[in-house]
């Protein structure tokens, strides 16, 4: 008897399990339709055409070089900074600065160090013709690393060095200003002075380098500066992070004596990275976020502040979600039509996805994107710096292990010319249904227009977090559909965007509302059922018989 009521227990579970598997409700994430252009021409991204990469010269050896920074000099070549000849990134090696005319071939190198690490990060042509150095050395100086001057002359032969720090780390980065009084002024970090673990730091100096004041910014965590600048009041502007529940963007503004005015925090975010002063006596910054909406493991973030910090806008660049995904603007230059010039590194963006490429980005003065440029080879190759140059093109330095010599990384300087790119029309409010219960399938329509013809990549922001990423291309005018399930009751605003081949964006559309106010259809699998019993033709007889029992 127990033997039998064994038996139809488990076959009466059998049965329902089969039965369950077959009655599933139809639960979807964010469903995209993929399109192929039948305008053959639009189904090339044209990575020869736009803006135009006039030369690229690799410097180095079979060891680990790079290039933090690059200047154009008076005489129209140029003048870089960085590290060669390390054993591997960040260790050992020289400070390395390297004068070139102006196709990239060079004119002549000096290196500066000792025994241990020394790197070069920041650079500028001082007002007697000769270039002032802000670096990081282990060779010399008081502690672990230090802070580091170097004044050479014209033909980088030095005229003297200083270091500056205690104990412990000190570190200059990757600017250096010559200030009204012929002096000089540094930036970074220090674990020597200050009220916490590592504050912010700034330094002058006199025109021969002695040490004038000093200063440090920060909490009992950790803050670190990567820049300053000069502000139009004769006042400084630094960015860098600071560290507390939170990590943040950290914008400190100061008098001429190094006074803190204000300081303000944005975020949350890894650190603020570049920052410039706007036509508007505003601020321009550039930060590295991780995990957004828009965006892999790290995104790019720009914001626009007004002269005391508030913020006026900010933008986060698009790009696939993904945990191996990112893109990182590292420096900002303004054009002078008040514009930006962005460069960075990213794996993320089209035409091709990558192990890490140069990633150069305009922008209007309201932060819209123009164009793109993608620069790189199979391997990692990424940029650190932008300048202007008096041609009206830009000059971008970094490192390489795509080109150049070795199984390393080489230094690399890039110019590359600009375009003059009509962005795309702004597409038209999304076509749809504007009710229905979650768990539907919804699609929408749109289209746009590019004054030049230009094909069209389209992205759907579903406000829910998610959104489709860039789908075409379609030809310029051609209706795009997409088709989403939201899985949630609420109200959505669904909007979309494009941009063209050259990497130039449209606003977005204006947005079509979505309410969902009933609660997620079961949808029965009723050919599965069909199939199942069809299959399966005494399943019924078996299930009475057992019943009966």
């Amino acid at each position: 008897m127990k033997k039998n009521v064994f038996i139809k227990v488990i076959s009466l579970k059998i049965i329902f399990f089969v039965l369950i598997v077959s009655i599933v409700p139809s639960i979807s994430g964010n469903i995209k339709k993929g399109h192929i252009s039948s305008n053959v021409a639009c189904q090339l991204i044209r990575l020869d055409d736009g803006p135009e990469e006039q030369w690229n010269t690799t410097f180095g050896g079979d060891r680990y070089d790079v290039f933090f920074t690059v200047k154009e000099t008076t005489d129209g070549g140029f003048i870089a900074l960085g590290g060669r000849d390390a054993s591997s990134w960040d260790i050992g090696g020289d400070c390395w600065l390297v004068k070139t005319d102006a196709n990239g071939n060079m004119q002549w190198n000096k290196t500066f160090g000792g025994s241990k690490t020394d790197n070069g990060h920041g650079i500028l042509q001082t007002n007697d013709g000769g270039f002032i150095i802000s670096a990081i050395t282990e060779s010399y100086g008081a502690g672990s690393y230090d802070a580091w001057l170097i004044k050479t002359d014209a033909s980088g032969n030095e005229q003297w060095n200083r270091t500056y720090g205690g104990k412990n780390y000190d570190l200059a980065e990757k600017t250096v200003l010559q200030t009204g009084d012929g002096g000089y002024l540094l930036v970074g970090s220090t674990y020597s002075y200050g009220a916490g673990m590592c504050d912010g730091w700034l330094v002058k100096t006199d025109a021969s380098g002695n040490e004038q004041w000093n200063k440090t910014y920060g909490t009992e965590n950790k803050e670190h500066f990567w820049e300053v600048h000069k502000t139009s009041d004769g006042g400084y502007i630094m960015i860098g992070f600071i560290q507390g529940e939170r990590r943040d963007a950290w914008i400190v503004k100061t008098d001429i004596d190094g006074n803190k005015e204000w300081d303000k925090k944005y975020g949350p975010a890894n650190q603020g990275l570049s920052i410039k002063q706007c036509i508007d006596g505003g601020y321009i910054f550039l930060a590295e976020v991780e995990g957004t909406v828009f965006g892999g493991y790290l995104n790019a973030w720009m914001v626009k502040i007004d002269e005391d910090g508030n913020e006026e806008w900010n933008k986060m660049f698009i790009t696939p979600k993904g945990e191996d995904r990112f893109a990182v603007h590292h420096n900002i230059h303004l054009i002078s039509d008040g514009g930006y010039i962005l460069t960075g590194v990213t794996n993320a963006v089209l035409p091709v996805y990558s192990i890490g490429d140069m990633w150069l980005t305009k922008l209007d003065d309201n932060g819209n994107i123009l164009w793109e440029k993608i620069i790189g080879g199979p391997k990692y190759d990424t940029t650190y710096t932008v300048d202007v140059t008096s041609d009206g093109g830009f000059i971008s330095s970094g490192m390489t292990k795509s080109f150049g010599t070795g199984d390393n990384f080489n230094a690399w300087l890039i110019k590359i010319s600009d375009y003059e790119n009509e962005r795309p029309n702004k597409p038209e409010k999304p076509d749809g249904k504007t009710s229905g219960k979650p768990g539907a399938e919804f699609t929408y329509s749109s289209k746009s227009t590019d004054a030049d013809g230009e094909c069209l990549y389209y992205i759907w922001d579903w406000s829910d977090g998610n959104y489709s990423y860039w789908l075409g291309p379609y030809d310029s005018g051609e209706a795009t559909e997409a088709t989403y399930i939201w899985e949630q009751r609420g109200e959505y605003s669904v909007r979309v965007k494009v941009k063209d081949i050259y990497g130039g964006e449209s606003y977005w559309s204006d947005s079509l509302t979505v309410k969902m106010p009933k609660n997620k259809p079961f949808f029965y699998n009723f050919n599965s059922l069909e199939w199942l019993f069809n299959r399966f033709t005494n399943m019924i007889l078996i299930l009475k018989y057992l019943l009966e029992k």
